[in-house]
């Protein structure tokens, strides 16, 4: 399958990921704001907008039926975007693009791979740049009462 990946989607992952390389609000083995510039420039110096890459499936035991797949490329943008991606908080979406006049040569889809981050319920702000809006009840009535508001419909 032939897919892409975008140069200025990955430089957009980054710039909105700055502030967890930088304020880590998760946890890494590592400090990971010592590797935010070096990541950005390797993405900067990629030599296209549209980076085309090959996956194959590396499901193990394909003889049993499974809930989900794996898939790797040998590819170098493969290598790449797996060292930007942040855990807990980046997801992969990927877009089905075909042909709109399919030719002989041009009949099969290509394969949009975008990174986002998802911080909380598909935000893109990370958490140190949130004010607080208002305060925390101590009373632990309103507390249950407030989760039970925001639950209304949960059970559909």
């Amino acid at each position: 399958m032939t897919c892409f990946f975008s140069k200025s989607n990955l430089l957009k992952y980054l710039d909105d990921a700055k502030a967890e390389y930088y304020a880590q609000e998760q946890i890494y083995h590592n400090d990971i704001s010592q590797l935010y510039q070096e990541r950005y420039s390797e993405v900067e110096n990629l030599p296209t907008e549209h980076i085309f890459f090959t996956i194959y499936d590396a499901s193990d035991n394909l003889s049993q039926r499974q809930n989900r797949g794996y898939i790797r490329s040998d590819d170098y943008i493969w290598k790449l975007w797996r060292t930007l991606i942040l855990p807990k908080i980046s997801y992969l979406s990927i877009l089905k693009i075909v042909p709109t006049n399919p030719t002989e040569e041009n009949n099969f889809p290509i394969f949009y791979f975008r990174i986002l981050l998802d911080y909380q319920f598909r935000t893109f702000v990370h958490p140190s740049a949130l004010e607080t809006i208002e305060e925390i009840p101590a009373d632990t009535a309103e507390i249950e009462q407030i989760k039970k508001s925001y639950r209304i419909g949960q059970e559909r």
